[in-house]
């Protein structure tokens, strides 16, 4: 995994998937604040409720909403760096891992191959490695958030 992990993030283009992946962690610190912040006024909130204070009800309201509008576009800009994140780390690791694949005429070998039945397995390996690729950047992404 870790060599896989390399070929994108060991490399002078994933500069800008530093930043993205800074980014990410920085938005699930915010999202981890505001649900605190929201867990603490909503126990204000139905303390006022039971004590039967108005103003106070009044008041976490109030308070309550610019959070609310906070974690709405937190979430939002969450899903697009998430996305930009994915495209940019898919892409750049499909055209490294595409380039060894071409690499010494490697598509050539494998061709010559097919007559003995040891290349049964690999068809269409370019699209293969798209595939693989996508699943792969989705999945240590699913596990990192």
């Amino acid at each position: 995994t870790w060599s896989l992990l390399k070929i994108y993030w060991g490399t002078r283009e994933s500069l800008p998937g530093w930043i993205l992946l800074v980014l990410l962690v920085a938005f699930q610190v915010a999202s981890i604040w505001i649900q605190a912040e929201l867990v603490n006024i909503t126990s204000l909130y139905w303390d006022a409720i039971q004590n039967k204070q108005m103003d106070a009800f009044f008041a976490l309201l109030k308070a309550v909403l610019p959070f609310i509008l906070f974690a709405i576009v937190q979430g939002s800009y969450f899903n697009y760096v998430w996305a930009m994140l994915e495209i940019k780390w898919r892409t750049a690791m499909t055209v490294q891992l595409q380039r060894l694949w071409l690499k010494n005429k490697t598509f050539y070998k494998m061709r010559l191959l097919e007559g003995s039945g040891l290349a049964a397995s690999m068809d269409n390996p370019d699209q293969r490695i798209e595939s693989d690729v996508g699943e792969f950047v989705k999945a240590t992404l699913d596990l990192a958030f």
